[in-house]
């Protein structure tokens, strides 16, 4: 919270190592002494090592069987990076990484795709270990000598199919058993997972949405910040646009006509709310508006018309939470 005891040092913190900005600057921007600068964020990033070092103990200590407290905040932290994956190839992968472990118990793992390439909209890293926990759970639990992951797609979704013999009585839909955490990631993902049991087969059915992929210009005379939205975007379903002043930007909204605009308030030629109003009487659909400012004061962006705020300095995760919820 703003009034905190935590908040200055947390400011530093983002603003120097997120924001690129110099010890010097950030002491001017807050009002505060460059050694008093200097002091709080050698705090903050001792507390962030202290963070660091508790998150991994209590991973290290954790059960295998449950999604303990720690593990759903390390889910929910991981959940804002979308990118666009391969299906085809992110399985592929994963059938790699488990065949060593299929080998020793005598079963061959098989891909079987309706397509070379299904692209999705999703978290890469947490959709990997969802599949690699789930492929392993049945590696162990499969009584037979060959297991054949097969994937569709439809208009709307890609879809996974998983059928296994399992030689035990285990119900891989309950939430103690050792594929909570898949059920878990799978529902952060908002992908549909469902294990059903028929007679000596289970079946485990996933649906994941496919890619739409859409535009974002950045609006914006930092090239420095350009450069660095541009990289929080990469490999994201986001295609990005950037440009540095008024008038390039509205050559550029003509005619690639992105979904949404991030657009800071201060620049040289022009300022961001005048931009704002020739987006409004020139383009018909309006793009969504993201006001993007060191000033921090939101019900004014939200008053003048802006559909989202960003407050610099902006983390990676704010900005694809901020996009993915406005065009979802």
């Amino acid at each position: 919270p703003p009034h905190s005891p935590e908040a200055r040092p947390y400011e530093i913190l983002c603003r120097h190592y997120i924001g690129r900005q110099s010890i010097r600057q950030v002491a001017l921007d807050l009002n505060i002494g460059e050694r008093q600068a200097y002091r709080e964020l050698q705090s903050a990033v001792e507390a962030l090592a202290q963070i660091v070092q508790k998150s991994i103990g209590d991973g290290l200590a954790g059960s295998n069987t449950q999604t303990s407290p720690k593990v759903h905040e390390e889910i929910e932290r991981l959940a804002g990076y979308s990118h666009e994956v391969n299906l085809v190839h992110l399985l592929e992968e994963v059938g790699a990484s488990v065949q060593l472990l299929a080998h020793a118990r005598g079963i061959s793992i098989r891909i079987e795709s309706s397509a070379s390439t299904i692209q999705v909209v999703t978290n890469r890293v947490m959709l990997r270990q969802a599949m690699l926990n789930l492929l392993s759970y049945v590696v162990q639990n499969h009584s037979g000598s060959q297991l054949v992951i097969s994937i569709a797609q439809n208009k709307e979704a890609a879809c996974i199919r998983l059928a296994y013999a399992p030689q035990g009585t285990h119900d891989p839909s309950q939430p103690d058993q050792p594929l909570a955490v898949s059920a878990r990631l799978f529902q952060t993902l908002g992908a549909s997972y469902q294990p059903i049991r028929s007679g000596s087969q289970t079946e485990f059915h996933i649906s994941l949405p496919l890619t739409h992929e859409n535009s974002v210009l950045i609006v914006d005379d930092n090239d420095g910040l350009i450069t660095l939205f541009t990289r929080y975007l990469q490999h994201s379903r986001y295609r990005v646009y950037g440009a540095s002043r008024v008038g390039e930007a509205l050559t550029v909204l003509q005619s690639a006509r992105p979904d949404a605009l991030v657009v800071d308030i201060m620049m040289p030629d022009h300022d961001g709310w005048e931009f704002i109003e020739k987006v409004y009487s020139m383009v018909n659909p309006q793009p969504r508006i993201v006001v993007c400012s060191i000033i921090n004061d939101p019900e004014l962006a939200l008053a003048l018309g802006a559909d989202a705020f960003l407050h610099k300095p902006v983390t990676s995760a704010h900005l694809l939470q901020t996009l993915d919820t406005l065009l979802a």
